[in-house]
């Protein structure tokens, strides 16, 4: 079996667009939004991606999701269900007071948490990314409902590989990796359990990706867990959670997606074909 040096990176020329770049690395320019920054997160809009010259990004390959994904869909986004009762400028005062305070448990991070409600009380409806450089990353990647999904991920990545070797016809870009899904309990972190909860979808991209003659490869992942953050009307069970859905179904606060990425690596040992 010859090495294999997978690298994703690629140094943007004067002019570039990101479907040029897509188009021009990935073979397909609907698929922009795998080229990512230093710290994972994607380039948006595509029109203004706001990158210059030489700068180096990372054209990664998409090598699993999880089943159904529905992030940006569900209930949670439908705004404006009671248009005839809209909230007076003190009931607004009186609700985002509730949420501030009744809306966050004392233990929760609030340097964590509060950015997300401001977001979604400035009502920009906008994607809000998080690299893997964060403090909520860092909290992601030591919990214990990450790790489990991450070693599941690992399993079937090794799996697929050893497949493609035994068959000679090693294909990074043929992977295909189902992520389970990943919930955060209360009782596993009350930070990440506001911040997030369940996820509404998932990919896994590959950043690197290396195997040397005697079967040992390496690989540099990235998952990228997408969650809809806003309320629909089974959140509407505490006084913190009934004034963010009037803030929103009746006020000016829109859900929005919120996108956080978390770095892993991953090694191991294929057993290579008889010669």
């Amino acid at each position: 079996m010859k090495p294999v040096d997978l690298d994703t990176t690629y140094t943007v020329q004067p002019e570039d667009t990101l479907s040029q770049i897509a188009q021009q690395q990935l073979g397909d320019q609907q698929k922009w939004r795998q080229i990512r920054r230093a710290d994972g997160t994607r380039f948006e809009p595509i029109d203004h991606p706001n990158f210059g010259p030489r700068e180096t990004v990372y054209c990664t390959l998409k090598i699993g999701e999880r089943s159904k994904p529905g992030y940006g869909t569900g209930e949670d986004f439908t705004t404006a269900s009671i248009p005839d009762s809209p909230l007076t400028p003190f009931e607004r005062q009186v609700y985002e007071f509730l949420l501030k305070t009744e809306g966050l448990n004392p233990l929760v991070n609030r340097q964590i948490v509060e950015p997300l409600l401001e977001h979604f009380l400035a009502g920009k409806a906008e994607v809000y990314q998080q690299g893997s450089n964060t403090a909520l990353a860092d909290l992601i990647e030591n919990s214990k409902p990450f790790k489990t999904t991450f070693a599941a991920i690992e399993l079937q990545l090794h799996r697929q590989l050893q497949a493609q070797v035994l068959d000679d016809h090693l294909q990074p870009d043929q992977l295909h990796i189902i992520i389970p899904q990943i919930a955060f309990k209360s009782l596993d972190s009350i930070t990440l359990f506001a911040a997030i909860g369940g996820i509404q979808g998932a990919d896994l991209l590959l950043k690197s990706f290396q195997l040397e003659g005697t079967g040992r490869y390496s690989a540099q992942l990235w998952i990228v867990l997408y969650d809809d953050f806003g309320l629909d009307q089974r959140d509407r069970y505490t006084p913190g959670l009934i004034a963010a859905w009037n803030l929103q179904h009746r006020g000016s606060a829109q859900a929005f997606i919120h996108e956080v990425v978390v770095a892993q690596e991953t090694a191991g040992n294929l057993i290579l074909p008889a010669i």
